[in-house]
Parts: structure tokens; C-alpha cells; sequence
């Protein structure tokens, strides 16, 4: 198979399966659903980016307690009195697309003057999502559905920008196709039901991480080609790096990308002793520095007053993390007073207090009227966990060493069994674009060789994107979306192997026989000219 046949094949397949997910989407009700645990972080993005866009608010990630209020008592909220007020119940609210368009509507067109001045920040969650629910208000409108479509733009941006710089490389190319398929796979599995426990909607903030996933390879193979930048492949780069910078500002375990990407750069510089390997990594990480000193400029600075941390607490979520040990409970959940969840944290560090008096000049955990400070929660939850550690060493080396990664382990199997699952048109356009690959492959060695390097790196980001949840909190991320698309390499490199040397094997058994044939022709030949003589 010629590569402008293979091309065109992948394109079809790709834009096949790219459609099918935006169909799947539509019929599972993606566009109308707010994620059920995640309704507090989207109606902090939704008032936001309210207050920000049709407010004109003072800007800097915060949303103003009116608009807060609208929002909550016209339904997107999951307080039960103000449900009830409406003829509705937690969670079927955040599906019914009429209530949550017309409360994004009310909160719109409310009247806000100079005295609704009381806002608040993110407290200790990542404001990126605050800057996705803007970008889709501003492109489609002040509706739910916006947040749908703006996910599609993101990740379809991204796939044409990985087609543009590799349409010429095979192995590549094979790959952009397993990773649509696999994300369509996704879509179709367990885990978008609508639970407190699943995501309901690729559009839920612990999932849109995952479009760092294609950004991020796209870097990588850049810097395995190890070709000289030029103006096109610097602005490729440049903008899935942005992608991915915007990933990690919306969910922090996104970090697992520039962090795999370190270490693939460590190892070419080691292996190639030159620095051309480099540059896209350069750029990524130049584009981050330049958005978090962004951050840092626009900022409120209610967040420094409130002690928000505009992002994601670290020390929280590992603390957090113990309550995966079975004998946390019985063990230390008295000393914790049976505190669950998130509040966990907050009993550790008010444990430590307890031992550990502030002193003058201290940061507080609460501050005066009782608000929690986050900033404050972070340090002495961090001061906790090491004096967790230093008592009871062995209770830490079994959660972080046995007990996480068996989580993480079974978590991860039980969604990725019901995702590689394909069910109706899926699974015939998997096996087509599977049967492509693999005659194509099975006929050029050198290509096969590079998707052979191809699988393997993905491989490696499949463990790079572990590790942030091995260290807080073990859950089901874009850790899957890795996994299906190294699954699906794999079990094409194997199988163009099986038929490339299956293939080799019949044409030598096929001319064996000949070559049998000939000899024994020959050698009757000479029987008879040695009788003749």
C-alpha cells in the first residue's frame, strides 16, 4: 500500500471516528449534563466568567456573590431548598438543560450595580476551567451546550494540528487514529454514566484534561524526530503547547506531561548529545513560565487576602491519600474524629495545631469569622503528613507502595474492560482502520520499526501519567485515555509482526519444494551422463 493511499485511509477513519464521539456524545446527553460532583467547580467557572463577561467584574478569576445567588436559586446548585423551590431534586437538575440554560440566562441579564461588590476566589481549585467556560461562552453563546462544542473545537484543533507535522510519517499517523478511536472507545464506556463516582460529561474538569493527551505526543515525536525548527513546526508546537499549559490550569494531575516529557528530553540529550532534540520542550516550558507569570499579574487579590491558592492543593490530596489504607479507620479515625472525604485533611492539620501551637506572625487555618484558609490548611496538612510519616513509617509505605497503586490498579481495569467493549458502528470502523494498519505495516519493515519506537514511547507516557496519581489521589484520569491508545499501538505492532513473518514463512515453504524439484532434476541429470560416459 502506497503512503498517499495509507494518508487518505487515515484521514477517513479519523474524521470517522471523530464524528461518531461528537454523535456518541449527543446521544448520551453530554451537551446537557454537569458532571453530579463536579457542579460546585462549574458553577464557580459559570459565575466567573458571568461576572467577568456580561458584568464586566473586576476581573482576575472571581465571581460575585449575586450572580453566585442567581445561579444557585434557579438551579445550579444541589442545595435541596432551593431544588425544591423548583419542582426538581439533586441530581436530576444538572440534566435538565432547559433549567441550567434559563439560570445562566437569569444570571446574565440581572441587573448588577456599583454596591454588589462581594465576590470570591476558587478557594483551592484550579481556575482554568473559569478561562474554558469563557472561551465557550464567547464562541457559541451563553449556554450549557457551548462547553460541549468548545471540548470538540479543543480536541479537533489539536488532531489537525498533530496531522499537519506528521501527514508524511506513518507510524505517527497510525497513531493519531488509535487515539481518536480510543477516545471514542471512552465515550461509549462506564465510565460518562451519570454517577456521583463517573464523570456524566467529557466537559467535567477531571476529565478535560485529556485534551493534553494528543498535544502532548505531538511534542514528544518532535523531539524524536529530531528535526531542525522552522517557522511551521515551531507554531505547531507552540500551540499544542498552549493546550497543554491550559490542561494543567484546569486539573494539575495534567502535569504529568511536561514531567514525562522532561525525562524523554533528559534521555535523547543523554543518547544524542546535542540539543536539537530539545527545542520543543523549550518552548513548552516557556509558555508555561509566561502564563504563570499571567496568572500571577491578573490575578485578584481577594485570593491573597481570602488565602486561596488558585489551584489545586498537593499536600491536601496526599494527606487525603491514607484514607485509601483499609485500617485507617479503625487505626486513626477516632483521632481524626471520623472526619470522610475532604474534611480528613482539615482534621489532620487542626491534629497538628493542636500539638503544634501557631505562633505570632503564624498563618492561620481559619481566619476570624471562620473561613478557612487554604493557603494556611496547605502548610500545616503538609507539617501533618511528615509527622504522620515519622510515627508510623510502615502505615505510609503500604498506602503509597501497596494500597494506591492496587487502587489505582483496579480502578483503572474495571473501566478499561468496559471501554475496549466497542458496541455498534465502532466496532466495524475499528476493524477496518486495524485492518489498514496492519497490511500496511506488515509490508515495510522500516515502518514497523518506527512504530515499534512509536508504541514504545507512548508506553513510557502511559507511566508518566501514573505518577501524579500514585503520589495524591488514585482515580481514573486521562491515565485511561494513555492506556487505550497504547493498547490499541500494541495489538497492531503485534499483529502486523504475526503477518509480515507468517507471510515469509509461507513464501519459503512455497519455494521450498521447487528448489527440491530442481535438485533432484539435476542430479538425475548427471546419473545419466555419468551412464552415458
Amino acid at each position: 500500500m502506497a503512503l498517499k493511499y495509507f494518508r487518505w485511509l487515515t484521514i477517513v477513519f479519523v474524521i470517522g471516528g471523530l464524528f461518531s464521539a461528537f454523535r456518541l456524545g449527543l446521544d448520551r446527553g453530554f451537551e446537557h449534563t454537569i458532571g453530579a460532583e463536579s457542579y460546585g467547580r462549574i458553577g464557580f467557572a459559570t459565575c466567573a466568567a458571568i461576572t467577568d463577561l456580561a458584568h464586566h467584574g473586576p476581573g482576575g478569576y472571581i465571581c460575585n456573590h449575586i450572580v453566585e445567588t442567581v445561579l444557585t436559586y434557579a438551579g445550579l446548585t444541589g442545595d435541596v431548598q432551593a431544588l425544591a423551590a423548583l419542582s426538581t431534586k439533586y441530581p436530576d437538575n444538572l440534566r435538565d438543560q432547559t433549567l441550567i440554560d434559563n439560570a445562566i440566562k437569569k444570571a446574565v441579564s440581572f441587573p448588577i450595580t456599583p454596591a454588589h461588590t462581594q465576590i470570591r476566589g476558587a478557594g483551592s481549585d484550579d481556575i482554568g476551567m473559569v478561562d474554558f467556560v469563557k472561551l465557550a461562552f464567547t464562541l457559541f453563546g451563553y449556554n450549557l451546550r457551548s462547553l460541549y462544542l468548545t471540548y470538540f473545537a479543543f480536541f479537533s484543533a489539536s488532531l489537525l494540528a498533530f496531522f499537519l507535522a506528521f501527514r508524511d510519517l506513518p507510524a505517527y499517523l497510525a497513531t493519531l487514529a488509535v487515539a481518536v478511536f480510543a477516545h471514542l472507545a471512552l465515550f461509549s464506556s462506564a465510565l460518562f454514566d451519570f454517577t456521583p463516582y463517573t464523570f456524566g460529561t467529557v466537559t467535567n474538569p477531571r476529565f478535560l484534561n485529556a485534551i493534553a493527551t494528543i498535544p502532548g505526543l505531538h511534542i514528544a515525536f518532535s523531539m524524536m524526530t529530531n528535526i531542525r525548527i522552522d517557522w511551521q513546526r515551531a507554531i505547531l508546537v507552540a500551540f499544542q503547547a498552549s493546550i497543554v499549559v491550559f490542561a494543567i490550569s484546569i486539573r494539575s494531575v495534567a502535569i504529568w506531561v511536561p514531567f514525562g516529557l522532561t525525562i524523554l528530553g533528559t534521555a535523547l540529550w543523554l543518547s544524542r548529545r546535542s540539543p536539537r532534540s530539545l527545542w520543543p520542550l523549550g518552548m513548552l516550558l516557556g509558555i508555561w513560565v509566561v502564563h504563570a507569570v499571567y496568572i500571577i499579574h491578573v490575578l485578584n487579590p481577594i485570593y491573597t487576602r481570602m488565602g486561596g491558592t488558585a489551584a489545586h492543593t498537593i499536600w491536601h490530596s496526599i494527606y487525603y491519600s491514607l484514607q485509601v489504607h483499609p485500617n485507617w479507620t479503625t487505626k486513626y479515625g477516632e483521632s481524626h474524629r471520623h472526619a470522610t472525604g475532604d474534611n480528613q485533611p482539615w482534621a489532620g492539620a487542626e491534629n497538628y495545631l493542636s500539638r503544634h501551637p501557631m505562633q505570632k506572625g503564624d498563618v492561620p487555618l481559619y481566619f476570624d469569622d471562620g473561613y478557612p484558609n487554604y493557603i494556611g490548611m496547605e502548610n500545616y496538612v503538609r507539617s501533618a503528613f511528615f509527622e504522620f510519616a515519622r510515627n508510623d513509617p510502615k502505615f505510609v509505605i503500604e498506602t503509597f507502595l501497596i494500597y494506591k497503586p492496587r487502587e489505582l490498579l483496579l480502578l483503572t481495569g474495571k473501566y478499561f474492560m468496559d471501554a475496549v467493549y466497542l458496541k455498534g458502528f465502532a466496532i466495524w470502523l475499528w476493524c477496518g482502520l486495524a485492518g489498514v494498519l496492519i497490511v500496511f505495516f506488515a509490508g515495510h519493515r522500516v515502518e514497523l520499526i518506527e512504530l515499534l519506537k512509536v508504541s514504545s514511547l507512548v508506553t513510557g507516557a502511559l507511566f508518566a501519567s501514573i505518577v501524579p496519581l500514585l503520589i495524591t489521589v488514585p482515580m481514573i484520569s486521562d491515565n485511561l485515555f494513555v492506556l487505550m491508545i497504547c493498547t490499541g499501538l500494541w495489538i497492531v505492532l503485534l499483529c502486523a509482526v504475526l503477518v509480515r513473518y507468517t507471510v515469509l514463512l509461507l513464501h519459503r515453504q512455497a519455494s521450498a519444494p521447487a528448489t527440491h524439484d530442481q535438485a533432484t532434476t539435476d542430479f538425475r541429470s548427471d546419473v545419466a551422463r555419468e551412464t552415458h560416459t
